[in-house]
């Protein structure tokens, strides 16, 4: 079994992709999953329980019983899938990397990128769509986008660790920006089947269908993941929702993110 992962910015295409290259017979692609959040729990009792301390001092082997059970726990997870190809989509693999590489050799992901302008633009415009429910972040439009943009906020966390992963040049990370997927998706398609070390497929990006098992009620329709119909470029930009002053705030929090994925102007 080959379990790759797929993370990314919100609002950036995850969920389209996935389900697209759900298509491909041989790939099985979950919706948003608790696998990451799982993996990271259980390294960080790993790495800060004394007790894990006390046991590896006494028995370095244990090392690799600590690998091995990690390693257990994901394939696990996908026990009794038909397909060979595991894509496990979670924003938490970004800053697993390093231990999903260390668990299997030839683990790939896939981060999706897109304009953080036209990020927070997408999410404001969806709360606008849902306004019986309050913003689950802030309600004035500002302070939700400065909440975003934190190192810790929904947004800011995945340019974060975006960046990181491109500072690390981490081996066998593949970037897709949103904005080039839309316009030529056979094109991201190709890469993404030849980056996974797939077979060629032929892949249909006019009827896309919803793969995933995510629950948006959770959050008020606030974040949907549905995805389903054709690949298309967007009718809105954030200039259509931003005023000037706060698009140029968004732009300047992570001026190497904007700079490395020609996010300028």
């Amino acid at each position: 079994m080959t379990i790759h992962a797929l993370a990314g910015l919100p609002r950036s295409g995850s969920t389209l992709l996935a389900n697209v290259l759900a298509q491909h017979p041989d790939v099985h692609v979950s919706g948003t999953s608790a696998l990451s959040n799982a993996m990271g729990a259980v390294q960080g009792v790993l790495s800060n329980d004394p007790t894990v301390i006390s046991e590896l001092t006494a028995n370095p082997g244990m090392y690799v019983r600590y690998q091995d059970a990690l390693r257990g726990l994901a394939e696990g997870w996908y026990e009794g899938i038909d397909e060979s190809v595991i894509i496990d989509k979670g924003r938490a693999w970004a800053p697993l990397w390093t231990l999903a590489s260390t668990l299997w050799a030839d683990a790939k992901m896939i981060v999706t990128v897109r304009d953080p302008r036209d990020v927070v633009a997408s999410i404001e415009r969806q709360h606008r769509a849902t306004g019986v429910f309050q913003s689950p972040v802030a309600p004035a439009l500002r302070d939700a986008a400065e909440a975003y943009m934190q190192a810790d906020g929904l947004v800011g966390s995945q340019i974060k660790f975006a960046e990181d992963l491109v500072r690390r040049k981490g081996e066998n990370v593949q970037f897709v920006r949103y904005e080039s997927f839309v316009v030529d998706p056979a094109a991201t398609l190709a890469r993404c089947v030849a980056h996974l070390g797939l077979e060629p497929f032929d892949f249909d990006p006019d009827h896309v269908e919803s793969r995933g098992g995510d629950t948006d009620e959770v959050w008020r329709g606030k974040f949907p993941h549905d995805g389903t119909g054709p690949i298309k470029v967007s009718g809105s930009s954030w200039e259509d929702t931003l005023d000037p002053e706060l698009a140029a705030l968004i732009a300047g929090v992570f001026p190497f993110f904007m700079s490395t994925f020609s996010y300028g102007g």
